[in-house]
């Protein structure tokens, strides 16, 4: 009887032990996702499986403010070309781990809702600037958005981008 009282504990207990351990979040240091920001940072640590992110794609093509002193309408459109196919490139990339939501002609951003692991494999890529959490604009937002003030909307509006 005693022997399987013991065998009985050792198997709730190891049930228990793997239970805890898949409940268990693997902190995310900031070295590992160096270009995240702390909210994608602290959505990872605090357990999400998956994040609606924006990430910052670097195609090669000239910043709004610079095309804001250098205006340049007529290479626009290349200019759209070669940020959707750096954006597809990015998204072809991680066809598990990132839910491409939606691709901008016009500002080199990707939207999407990313995995732990595509986070973290995005976070390394020499072609991603930035990663943050994609916010919901409130009703009664006072500010702008963290996207807005990142892709410069008040620059792209201001030479014509809407």
């Amino acid at each position: 009887m005693a022997l399987a009282t013991r065998l009985r504990a050792a198997s709730i207990l190891v049930f228990l032990s793997g239970s805890l351990a898949q409940g268990a979040v693997r902190l995310v240091s900031p070295d590992e996702v160096p270009r995240a920001d702390a909210t994608v940072l602290r959505a990872l640590n605090g357990g999400a499986e998956s994040v609606d992110v924006l990430i910052g794609v670097r195609d090669g093509t000239p910043p709004l403010r610079a095309l804001a002193v250098h205006p340049d309408p007529a290479g626009e459109p290349a200019r759209r070309l070669r940020r959707l196919a750096a954006q597809d490139a990015v998204a072809r990339d991680f066809p598990f781990t990132l839910r491409v939501k939606r691709r901008y002609e016009s500002f080199s951003i990707l939207a999407g809702r990313a995995t732990r692991e595509g986070v973290l494999g995005l976070a390394r890529r020499g072609d991603v600037d930035w990663i943050t959490v994609d916010g919901v604009r409130r009703m009664h937002q006072t500010g702008a958005q963290k996207a807005q003030t990142l892709i410069g909307s008040d620059q792209a509006n201001a030479i014509g981008v809407t």
